[in-house]
């Protein structure tokens, strides 16, 4: 089955669901949900013009008219994360999503335009820590410790977690066995390995080859700048 890259999404929450107790992790996870998205919501207003704010369809229809209507919007997921993070199998680390934050919200106008909501490395990437060892059950590769990727067979939905495959190893484009920071792309014979994203101007067949995610005309191409607006 193919399992999205999930280390590199964020869910983007504003009410929350009761079930939690308060003060336990789940529930600072759930806290640290509802500060990402008053960050994100802050950036919108102060990059975006209301033209711009109208073409993102998480604001609304019609979009939030301000800031404060827009963290009060209904929530669209992270139940399962908080689930996971109460029954052990997930740890929240409060320091590194402190730190995500700060960096989030210290981004410039541009620069955020161009990384989106949060950057797959460190550190937003160390906020969740899979608790679940190689040979496990998972419903997610987040679960998995060390990094490492969940193996779901099509139609199931629970799995076994496995280590990450290495650098060069054979891999299945679109799943997550590579470790952070490669991703599983094509090696020139028509073959897919673990390998570091290919940068602008050289050849891909895929937009997970390209490190900007942009894949034209078999070339890696530079990212739009402002998929997000410019400021």
């Amino acid at each position: 089955m193919n399992n999205t890259p999930l280390r590199a999404l964020t869910v983007l929450v504003v009410t929350l669901a009761g079930g939690c107790d308060p003060g336990s992790p789940a529930a600072d996870y759930e806290g640290y949900l509802l500060d990402t998205q008053g960050a994100a919501c802050q950036h919108y207003f102060d990059c975006c013009t209301a033209e711009e704010r109208a073409s993102q369809s998480w604001l609304g229809d019609p979009p939030a008219a301000d800031v404060a209507s827009c963290e009060a919007m209904p929530r669209v997921g992270g139940d399962d994360i908080s689930e996971a993070i109460a029954a052990g199998r997930i740890r929240f680390d409060p320091v590194a999503a402190d730190a995500c934050l700060r960096d989030f919200e210290e981004l410039s106008c541009d620069v955020w335009a161009r990384r989106g909501f949060l950057d797959r490395g460190e550190p937003c990437g160390e906020v969740l820590v899979g608790l679940v060892e190689p040979g496990g059950e998972c419903e997610s590769p987040l679960e998995c410790a060390d990094h490492g990727w969940c193996r779901v067979a099509w139609g199931d939905t629970v799995g076994t977690c496995e280590a990450h495959l290495e650098a060069g190893e054979a891999c299945v484009r679109h799943d997550s066995a590579c470790p952070p920071g490669l991703t599983c792309r094509g090696d020139g014979s028509g073959a897919t390995v673990c390998g570091a994203p290919l940068e602008v101007g050289e050849p891909c067949e895929d937009v997970f080859d390209c490190r900007s995610f942009v894949c034209g005309d078999g070339v890696c191409e530079e990212a739009s700048t402002t998929p997000r607006c410019g400021g």
